[in-house]
């Protein structure tokens, strides 16, 4: 066990959990000022009295004397602007002003004091940037000129987290607020931090959780860039008072009133006629016009002192108060590529031959070549009728291609409420509230993208609100505790709005009869083998997240040793429907026709379209019901901490943090799994020559389902309410230093290592819980004779299919990262700041699905009843045979969650910062890094299943993070002319300021994938009911050796092929073989300032996002066989221009 330490370290564990305070998760949202005070000859001065003054409030936050050893340390403070004065008996007053404090910032403010009288001041500016010598902890901070003076084109402070080194995105150009992306993706936050998986980073706001847990991907909140302060993210290796996740730490602090009123008001205007032409309307013949495109984002905020003149807080610095309200107005087309049947084949006349049947897996007929389907079935005339034609036709009809525009709707409205109170000179707080409320429409449907316009279309609102209060109180000046309340709610509530809605298609409703009653709405989702035919629904859909929690910081300081403890709680809450396959589906995937022509995704296409028209379905699944999970968990940690100064210029960090994540339970009893060790062949039923079930006597539906709490007989889950055991081991060590060699202030040598326990999202057990008996049934029909598309419940009168389950294993281990580096930060003349280190890490029992009742590799071929009826390679619509062989009979795919999977991380990371007089800044870094791991990962947070259970090896490779060079830069000039901006030329010229973003980095690995209707290994791999996967092919050359690299040829195509037709195993192709393009983006801004008067002035913005319009491409088709192979299918946003007014005050 990796945590498994001696009784020595359980000991100390047990010492932190008794001194920890009766409070919370811990989650730093201040920051400290600490130094050591010395004389002339560096003798240090014990009793010197030290303030701190909060400017912005002006107000004094902290008084305390050094220590015998000359240190002071003042934590707990709120972030702002400080001056710090040392005084004592016998020496000159000294006074460092400008002190800018950021969020978990370990600020040294040192002095050297001179002999005179107390009643001299010497002044002393700040430096803007300072070497941190305090900490080892791998940090990045943007500050909120970054937030709000840098062009953002979601205006989306996520997009800012890419500006550091370390850090490798797989996120669009678009990121909005909500949960959809413009291309009809989930809206993820797909951020690596130090090589970490982007659902094991921890997002805050003030501290209070920001993460739907269901799984860890998306945002609850989005905080305006014009209410945030600052924001800072750990990408690694940070103290022990932080946990809750293995990866990073995206902690941002909202903005508070100062001691003058200060505000603003603004918006932003975009509009198709501005901007460049899309890429792929740009591949058409003719060229299609621009995509139409409307956005307006507006909005104001206010902050200040609250007072009654001559009555309260007269002297302004009690207390303080910010509102901030936005609101965004988007409508956004969006091009995409389908394929749609045309006039002709609507009324079901081919151009190609096709076959009245199935074809053989060699393409042979055995039935009759046809050009027509004379007799349509009732459903697919339904289909016609209430889907197809609001499809329009194509506009390549040589290919049944359709390009066209879906539209989408991203509106956004927030509010930001804060208070800041300072209740005495020991005790201070705020209470911060933020509302949500995001309408949106998805023109491809939620979570779908599909590219055939006015089918999947949804309407979906996502709103979300956070509170947050806290408390800090200075018991003594060295003793200080600080406690948080924090709460959290996010929704997603989506209806179909387009023709899948039932409402919208009553002739399909009506036209078919289902085996179980269909409750979302919805009419059954159509499958093809080729792709983009297909259309899949989701919804109606109802996603509740609600997480409670409390925190609590005590920090004592004794000495050299800084001394920090604490204890956090989280009690969440999720309520999720499937939203899924109530409404069924049907797949209607065949072999190409071997008489029509090879590689003609027309012809294809046609054969498919034949067997929709006259009703043959391929397969149809269908689940009894869309279950509502009810999701509970409770968490628990620990912390310790002490930052010792060894010496004046070594500071050690040594911590050690617990964390008791408990195994999520469903409210009503209702949490299901598959045990392997609770399943008895012997209560196992026969399965017939078509794969399906045959009750025996003694066969249990339930055989091997445990269910969590009681009263289900033999069924009770062993682990309680739970259905999978608990761990213990969250033991969490943290070790780091901070080396100042000349103790000169101006280098520091840091390096640690630390454990990272994580918490999965609850995901594991709502995915199974959707699908699981008992409470939920399936049906699947594959290819059964008279049964036909208008009635597949006739198929299953008798409901003989096996069942397709999940769970989690009984083997469980948390998953947890081992995190070091060794970096070097120098500060070089002219105050420029230059950062190198090694970082590495390793994730351990990464948590993904596996299939367990995959049949062995090619077993299949040795099966005398399968084979009889195959005579080859399997298909897809023959993947019901497999059920022979499975290990667990009576059961389809076992998709597991299992803690099987690593990972591992290792780079080069390097930055420099400048920061110039006047708010100008300039920021470079560059990251050199490989991130390999085995464990399956998409976008979406789609986790498939491997192809081979049994060969988990052939899953390693590049992760889908593993960008090889990352470079970004980016800066804020204010030009230094005419500042004072007197007269008319300085009017004129003067208050211009320019910034920019730059971001290149090098493409993704992509993986090749097989013949979309072959499974050459028998693995079922398109089988799985919450996870499938893809065949590979085999590799039998180098794909990026001499690579054409252009629209047509991206890789070498040749460098795959299909598994040979009489060989019965998975392709050798290894994962992320394909090196994918790179992207370059120059975002651009050129704004000027103009004064009113003092402290008044407006700023007009000119911005371009893509500036150059570099054609950024994307989406490479890798599937064999599809008649695009290798084909670059999509790219990145054009050139966006936008235009903005803002007032300031």
């Amino acid at each position: 066990m990796p945590f498994s330490f001696p009784i020595r370290c359980r000991l100390l564990a047990a010492a932190l959990l008794l001194a920890a305070p009766l409070a919370s998760r811990a989650q730093e949202i201040t920051g400290t000022i600490l130094g050591t005070v010395t004389d002339g000859s560096g003798a240090v001065v014990p009793g010197a009295q030290v303030t701190i003054t909060n400017t912005d409030r002006h107000a004094v936050e902290r008084t305390l004397p050094t220590n015998k050893g000359g240190q002071y340390s003042a934590p707990l403070l709120p972030v702002g602007h400080y001056d710090v004065t040392i005084e004592a008996p016998n020496f000159k007053k000294i006074t460092e002003s400008n002190i800018i404090l950021n969020v978990n910032d370990k600020r040294a403010v040192n002095a050297a004091l001179e002999i005179g009288s107390v009643a001299e001041t010497v002044s002393v500016q700040a430096s803007a940037l300072q070497v941190n010598t305090e900490s080892d902890a791998a940090t990045g901070l943007i500050t909120g000129t970054q937030v709000r003076e840098l062009a953002l084109q979601s205006r989306n402070y996520e997009e800012l987290v890419q500006l550091m080194p370390g850090v490798s995105a797989d996120i669009g150009d678009a990121l909005y607020a909500g949960v959809s992306a413009p291309n009809g993706n989930t809206n993820e936050t797909a951020f690596s931090l130090n090589g970490s998986f982007g659902s094991a980073n921890s997002w805050t706001v003030d501290g209070a959780d920001n993460v739907d847990r269901g799984g860890n991907f998306s945002l609850l909140n989005y905080p305006s860039v014009d209410a945030i302060e600052e924001f800072k993210v750990l990408r690694g290796n940070y103290s022990a008072e932080y946990g809750r996740s293995a990866g990073g730490v995206v902690n941002v602090i909202t903005r508070s009133g100062t001691s003058k009123f200060h505000g603003g008001a603004y918006e932003f205007f975009r509009n198709d006629v501005m901007n460049a032409n899309d890429w792929g309307n740009k591949q058409q013949d003719p060229v299609a016009p621009r995509t139409p495109f409307r956005y307006n984002d507006f909005g104001w905020t206010l902050g200040g002192p609250v007072f009654i003149p001559h009555v309260y807080n007269t002297e302004r610095n009690k207390t303080f108060f910010f509102y901030s309200e936005e609101l965004r107005r988007v409508v956004q087309q969006n091009p995409v590529t389908g394929v749609a049947p045309d006039a002709n084949e609507r009324a079901g006349n081919f151009e190609n031959p096709v076959c009245s049947t199935y074809p053989n897996s060699d393409g042979t007929c055995p039935g009759t070549v046809i050009n027509s389907v004379t007799q349509i079935n009732p459903a697919a005339a339904a289909y016609l009728k209430d889907v197809y034609s609001h499809v329009p036709l194509p506009t390549t009809p040589g290919q049944d291609l359709l390009f066209a525009n879906e539209s989408n709707i991203f509106n956004f409205q927030q509010e930001i409420g804060r208070i800041d109170h300072t209740f005495n000179s020991k005790l201070s707080g705020f209470v911060r509230y933020i509302q949500d409320s995001i309408p949106t429409v998805e023109g491809g449907g939620l979570f779908s993208g599909n590219p055939l316009p006015n089918i999947t279309q949804t309407s979906t609102d996502s709103p979300g609100q956070n509170v947050a209060a806290n408390l800090t109180w200075t018991i003594t000046p060295t003793l200080l505790n600080e406690v948080e309340y924090a709460w959290s709610f996010g929704a997603i509530r989506s209806h179909n709005s387009g023709q899948l809605a039932a409402t919208n298609s009553p002739d399909v409703a009506s036209a078919i009869t289902l085996p179980f009653a269909e409750s979302l709405d919805r009419i059954p989702s159509i499958a093809y083998g080729v792709g983009n035919a297909s259309f899949f629904g989701f919804g109606t859909y109802g996603d509740f997240n609600k997480n409670n929690a409390i925190f609590d910081n005590l920090t004592k300081t004794v000495g050299n040793h800084s001394l920090k403890f604490g204890f956090a709680y989280n009690h969440y809450e999720k309520s999720e429907n499937s939203a899924s396959n109530n409404a069924g589906t049907f797949s209607f995937a065949a072999t190409p026709y071997i008489g029509a022509p090879g590689g003609d995704q027309k012809a294809e296409f046609e054969q498919e379209f034949a067997l929709f028209l006259s009703g043959q379905f391929s397969q149809f699944t269908q689940t009894a019901n869309d279950f509502r999970a009810f999701i509970f968990q409770n968490q628990i940690e620990f912390y310790g901490q002490d930052s010792y100064k060894a010496l004046p210029n070594l500071t050690l960090n040594f911590g050690l943090r617990y964390s008791l994540f408990r195994q999520p339970t469903d409210g009503r009893g209702r949490a299901t799994n598959f045990a392997p060790g609770s399943y008895n062949s012997a209560n196992a039923p026969a399965i017939d020559d078509n794969g399906n079930v045959v009750a025996t006597p003694t066969y249990d539906p339930l055989n091997g389902i445990i269910i969590g709490g009681s009263g289900n007989g033999a069924h009770n889950s062993p682990f309680g309410t739970a259905i999978a055991p608990q761990t213990y081991s969250g033991v969490q060590p943290r070790i780091g230093f901070s080396f100042d060699p000349w103790n000169d202030g101006k280098t520091a040598v840091r390096g640690g290592y630390g454990l990272f326990v994580d918490s999965p999202g609850v995901g594991f057990l709502e995915n199974s819980e959707f699908i699981n008996p008992p409470f939920v049934g399936n049906t699947t029909i594959n290819n059964a004779p008279n049964v036909f598309f208008n009635d597949p419940a006739a198929g299953s009168a008798t409901n003989n299919s096996v069942q397709s389950v999940g769970g989690v294993s009984t083997k469980w281990h948390q998953p947890y990262a081992q995190q070091w580096d060794l970096d070097v930060q120098r500060q070089l003349k002219y105050d420029i700041m230059v950062d190198v280190g090694y970082y590495g890490s390793r994730g351990v029992h990464q948590l993904s699905q596996v299939d367990i009742n995959e049949p062995l590799p090619g077993a299949y071929a040795n099966n005398a009843v399968i084979e009889g009826q195959i005579g080859g390679q399997m298909t897809a619509s023959n993947e019901n045979l497999l059920n022979i062989i499975r290990p667990f009979q009576g059961y389809g795919p076992i998709d597991l969650y299992e803690p099987v999977f690593s990972s591992n991380y290792n780079s080069l990371q390097s930055s420099l910062q400048k920061r110039f007089g006047g708010g100008s800044l300039v920021g470079v870094n560059y990251t050199w890094a490989k991130s390999l791991t085995n464990r399956p990962d998409q976008p979406g947070g789609n986790l498939p299943v491997p192809q081979n259970t049994y060969n988990l090896n052939a899953e390693y490779g590049p992760s889908r993070f593993d960008r090889r060079n990352v470079f970004n830069a980016n800066w804020v000039y204010e030009l230094p002319f005419f500042t004072k901006q007197e007269g008319l030329v300085g009017r004129t010229l003067g208050g211009w300021e320019f910034s920019g973003i730059v971001e290149l980095q090098s493409g993704q690995w992509l993986t090749a994938i097989g013949n979309s209707s072959l499974d050459p290994g028998g693995l079922g791999v398109f089988t799985s009911a919450t996870a499938p996967n893809f065949p590979r092919p085999d590799q039998v050359g180098n794909p990026n050796k001499g690579a054409p690299h252009t629209v047509a040829d991206w890789y070498n195509v040749s460098a795959f092929a299909d598994v040979p037709a009489n060989e019965f195993r998975p392709g050798n192709s290894p994962r992320g073989s394909i090196l994918g393009p790179g992207s370059q983006r120059w975002d651009l801004s050129m704004l000027k300032n103009i004064r009113i008067v003092e402290n008044q002035s407006f700023q007009f913005r000119a911005e371009a996002f893509n500036v150059w319009n570099h054609t950024n491409f994307n989406n490479i088709d890798t599937t064999m066989d599809d008649g695009t192979t290798g084909q670059v299918l999509g790219a990145g946003e054009k050139r966006i221009l936008q235009v903005a007014l803002k007032y300031n005050f």
